[in-house]
């Protein structure tokens, strides 16, 4: 190697020390490294949350349901157009609890990935509702939540996204011939 290139080398790798140095100085990065969090005492927190939440939806306490969701969280209804931030989840909540009761319902956490303090739920719901005197409707289906852990320790629902496995009622068997 030539020394012009040695000499780039060690220069590069003393600024490269000086950077981290000052970094560490004003905090950007830690000295110390956090302990993972484990995944299995995520989950279970994580299956509480949704525990909470269930009983606020069967309360219909709207408010309740969005403290479940980060200030800044996407809902990914089906049916429905993305609902962002916080305040219009509780919007959307107090609309869907205004309009249907809910005689059941109930979720299954099928797999929880943990990394750094985000973590990747996937999960199947059931759920039957009904409205005024009409006939009770059963659904059930699928989700995937990205949760956050707050710096309190708390789970909080950043992106929600589920969709139900039961066929509309207008769609045939073998699917809508129009969507190929």
């Amino acid at each position: 190697m030539s020394h012009r290139f040695l000499l780039f080398l060690a220069t590069l790798l003393a600024c490269n020390v000086a950077q981290a140095k000052q970094a560490r100085s004003i905090g950007k990065i830690k000295t110390a490294q956090e302990a993972p969090i484990d995944p299995v005492v995520a989950r279970k927190a994580i299956e509480s949350a949704n525990q909470d939440f269930i009983v606020a939806l069967k309360k219909q306490d709207a408010k309740a349901i969005a403290d479940a969701f980060e200030p800044d969280a996407i809902l990914l209804p089906p049916h429905a157009d993305a609902v962002h931030g916080r305040d219009a989840i509780s919007k959307y909540f107090a609309g869907f609890t205004a309009s249907a009761v809910i005689d059941e319902t109930s979720s299954m956490t099928l797999d929880v990935s943990v990394a750094a303090t985000t973590a990747y739920e996937t999960g199947l719901y059931t759920m039957t509702t009904h409205t005024g005197n009409a006939a009770p409707v059963a659904d059930h289906g699928k989700y995937l939540c990205v949760w956050k852990r707050d710096s309190d320790g708390h789970w909080r629902v950043a992106r929600e996204i589920s969709n139900s496995s039961v066929a509309p009622a207008s769609a045939s068997p073998i699917g809508n011939p129009s969507h190929h």
